[in-house]
């Protein structure tokens, strides 16, 4: 993993570094060997799906704070066929090749880069964890669980995903979606014992999510809200520490809460037990 501005040579990304750093200002070059592949891509920094100046609400012992989410960043290939984040806590991409699509991720002491070819659940299973919270699969927004508890199978993502036609009026043309996030205190919690803050993980989780979705739906998630609930949280949606709902109690509870006029809102929990539906709309 290397980077080089306009006619300087490459530099070696030593670890991970924050994404304000003005050294990650020049395009980074993805270069490795795996699965018998060889991968080469030149990425350039993008804002990352949350927008800035985005509402933050967090509950505390306080009370629930309101803060603005800062501008953060993502790097993505002019093909759209690799995105990274980097944070403090390592390096987490996807990258496709061929029919196939692959996990990349780099902890921060940035020696080893783990490359995995990407999962999605099916429909009674669950997205794997691979590398902290933050490595989840493609399309792990569809999900809604924070990581693989359970060991189950998983299985490949099949290939590219195809453009859709006449899906929507303009389909033909890349559009913006505005949406909201909710996080329950169990995946907080999870992400805390990672040590992984929510919003880099968001950043992870929907730049992985928007490379497909700008495939397949020439669409891209765009976050305006983020509600993030603590363990002691009284909302009707939040699970707590004892799963008390199962996912279709839970939907039902998210669908009668009040938010913002978005386009759409989705929530992040942690309770899934190892079978079932690990995501429903």
């Amino acid at each position: 993993l290397g980077g080089s501005g306009a006619g300087g040579p490459g530099r070696r990304l030593e670890g991970a570094r924050s994404p304000d750093d003005g050294l990650l200002e020049a395009p980074l070059d993805l270069r490795f060997r795996a699965h018998g592949r060889d991968f080469a891509f030149r990425l350039r920094r993008d804002p990352s799906a949350i927008a800035p100046g985005a509402i933050i609400k967090q509950e505390t012992e306080n009370g629930t704070v309101v803060t603005t989410a800062q501008e953060s960043f993502i790097f993505r290939s002019p093909g759209r066929d690799a995105v990274l984040k980097i944070t403090g806590g390592g390096v987490h991409g996807l990258v496709s090749h061929g029919s196939s699509f692959f996990d990349v991720f780099m902890d921060a002491d940035g020696k080893t880069l783990q490359v995995n070819e990407s999962v999605v659940a099916r429909e009674d299973q669950h997205i794997g964890r691979g590398g902290g919270a933050a490595a989840a699969a493609a399309v792990a927004a569809a999900a809604g669980d924070a990581g693989n508890r359970s060991g189950a199978p998983e299985r490949k993502l099949s290939g590219p995903p195809a453009m859709w036609t006449d899906c929507y009026k303009g389909g033909d043309q890349a559009h913006v979606l505005s949406i909201g996030i909710l996080l329950g205190s169990r995946v907080q919690a999870v992400l805390q014992q990672f040590d992984i803050g929510f919003q880099d993980w968001l950043d992870a989780v929907l730049a992985k999510t928007n490379m497909v979705f700008l495939r397949q739906l020439n669409l891209m998630l765009s976050v305006h809200e983020i509600y993030v609930a603590n363990s002691r949280s009284v909302l009707a949606w939040n699970q707590g520490s004892s799963c008390h709902m199962d996912i279709s109690t839970q939907l039902d509870e998210f669908a009668h809460s009040a938010q913002a006029d978005l386009g759409l809102w989705h929530l992040f929990d942690d309770c899934f037990t190892g079978s079932g539906a690990a995501g429903r709309a």
